[in-house]
């Protein structure tokens, strides 16, 4: 079993959802745009031309189940991405930043995580 999110992150009584490393999310298209659902998933990009990934603004709020259950950008929201195709992912991100900079460049053969602080967004 996966770790779990809380209701109410003073209460461990109240489980919100479980979640795991999710299946795989295959993307062939020149474009993407990062999804709430990329939580805890390995999304990999298999393009021969370059693909323009935008990663939307993150929420500044604590992983609880005020958005009815749904998945959110919050703080604490993670995504693996990895470049299995032949020409660059660039990211952009819409009303913040990626590693204090405008956009990054995923090469052909590079992955990192994109992770969420609330505010700006982070890879490693």
């Amino acid at each position: 079993m996966g770790a779990k999110f809380f209701a109410d992150k003073n209460s461990f009584s109240q489980p919100c959802e479980d979640f795991y490393m999710g299946p795989q999310n295959p993307q062939g298209a020149p474009t993407y745009a990062v999804q709430p659902t990329d939580l805890a998933r390995l999304t990999t990009f298999n393009s021969a031309v370059p693909v323009a990934v935008t990663v939307p603004t993150p929420v500044n709020a604590d992983p609880v189940c005020s958005y009815g259950g749904t998945p959110n950008f919050y703080r604490g929201w993670f995504g693996v991405y990895k470049n299995i195709g032949g020409a660059n992912c660039t990211f952009t991100p819409v009303g913040s930043v990626i590693d204090n900079v405008g956009s990054v460049i995923l090469a052909p053969g590079q992955s990192f995580t994109l992770y969420s602080n609330g505010v700006n967004w982070w890879t490693f």
